[in-house]
């Protein structure tokens, strides 16, 4: 559900970053600081969210898109998602535009797998079919359980996770297509986080 006041007042009080950032591409930096949680969720897996609308050509900013694809993106990213898959792997991103490039506000960089990975090679081989979600500095804010430990520990253990939030399209990255992701296509911010524990989801 959208943040109350009280709660919308402490993430703006945690961040002075503007919305747009301080360089880069400020239309996407916009998408990327989004706090408000979905008013709804559509449950989808891995393969779901991969087989989203993609067109890669684009040029890398988004001002120079053309009309009806910027039309179809900004669709898309009004959805609220609940993605369900297995948390393959868990860092911190390095300073942003996003985030004013501050060092101590940086996003969490996951990868969630439509499977379980059986070791640490075959989660790093894994990351080329996964979805990539990302836990916001403004976002964390609100939920002081998400810890980056914790989240390294729940991939090594291979857990079963419920990424709630909205979906974003991403076109920093087409070189990692295949390598490193996927899909340009993530959920950012992440507003919800439930791990599968004794048969029910338990939030983070």
């Amino acid at each position: 559900m959208p943040l109350g006041p009280l709660a919308l007042a402490l993430v703006l009080a945690q961040s002075p970053c503007p919305r747009e950032g301080d360089g880069g591409d400020r239309l996407l930096n916009v998408q990327k600081n989004r706090t408000e949680a979905p008013a709804a969720l559509e449950t989808l897996d891995v393969p779901a969210l991969l087989a989203l609308p993609r067109r890669y050509e684009v040029p890398r900013w988004r001002d120079r898109w053309p009309r009806s694809f910027a039309a179809q993106v900004a669709s898309e990213e009004r959805r609220g998602v609940a993605l369900e898959g297995y948390l393959l792997a868990a860092k911190q991103s390095g300073p942003e535009s996003c985030n004013c490039h501050a060092r101590d506000r940086r996003d969490f960089h996951i990868w969630i797998g439509a499977r379980p990975a059986t070791d640490y090679l075959d989660a790093k081989l894994a990351r080329a079919d996964a979805v990539i979600v990302e836990m916001t500095p403004s976002v964390r804010d609100l939920h002081p359980g998400w810890r980056l430990r914790l989240l390294e520990r729940l991939a090594h253990d291979r857990a079963k996770v419920r990424v709630e939030g909205l979906l974003m399209y991403d076109p920093e990255h087409p070189g990692e297509l295949g390598k490193t992701r996927g899909t340009l296509w993530e959920v950012h911010p992440v507003t919800g986080f439930s791990v599968w524990s004794g048969g029910r989801w338990v939030p983070l």
